[in-house]
C-alpha cells in the first residue's frame, strides 16, 4: 500500500509540473535529454502501478478463495472464524459452541472461592479448580498453588 501511494503521488507530481519544467528549459539538448528521460520515467511509473493493480487483485481474488475455501471446509477456526465467515461449523448452528459455564456456588462456597481469590488467584481459576477438587477449598488451594491449573 505504501508502495502504491508513492507511485500514485509521483505520478501526480510529473503530470502536475512537467509542462513548466520542459517550458522553463525550453527546447534545448540538455531539455530534450530531461524530456525523454522523464518521459522515460513516466512509462516506468505506469508499469509499476499497473503491476501494483494485477498484484492487488491477485491477493483480494486469493483472499476470496480462502474464504470461500474456510466456509467450504466446515472447520471451526480461530473460535468459530468459519461460522463467522457463514460456513457451518461441527457442533450446532453458526458458531463454534461456548465453553460451558461454571456449576452455580453456593453462599458457603462463594465465600470459600473469596478466600482463594484473596490469596491471588484469578476467580474463573479460582471456581475451576474449587469444583474439580470436588468443592474442597483445602485441596483446591494445593491445585492452584501447585500450577497445575
Amino acid at each position: 500500500r505504501l508502495i502504491s501511494n508513492r507511485l500514485a503521488s509521483t505520478s501526480f507530481f510529473l503530470k502536475l509540473h512537467k509542462e513548466r519544467l520542459f517550458d522553463a528549459l525550453q527546447d534545448t539538448p540538455p531539455a530534450r535529454e530531461v524530456r525523454q528521460l522523464v518521459e522515460q520515467l513516466e512509462a516506468q511509473l505506469a508499469d509499476a502501478e499497473e503491476q501494483q493493480r494485477r498484484r492487488q487483485l491477485r491477493d483480494a481474488t486469493r483472499d476470496a478463495a480462502v474464504v470461500a475455501a474456510v466456509r467450504r471446509s466446515q472447520l471451526p477456526i480461530a473460535g468459530g472464524l468459519g461460522g463467522m465467515l457463514g460456513g457451518p461449523v461441527p457442533g450446532g448452528g453458526a458458531f463454534a459452541p461456548l465453553p460451558p459455564r461454571p456449576p452455580p456456588l453456593s453462599e458457603e462456597e462463594e465465600a470459600q472461592v473469596g478466600a482463594l481469590v484473596a490469596m491471588g488467584f484469578e476467580r474463573p481459576r479460582a471456581v475451576q479448580a474449587f469444583v474439580e477438587c470436588g468443592r474442597n477449598q483445602e485441596h483446591a488451594a494445593n491445585y492452584l498453588l501447585s500450577g497445575a491449573i
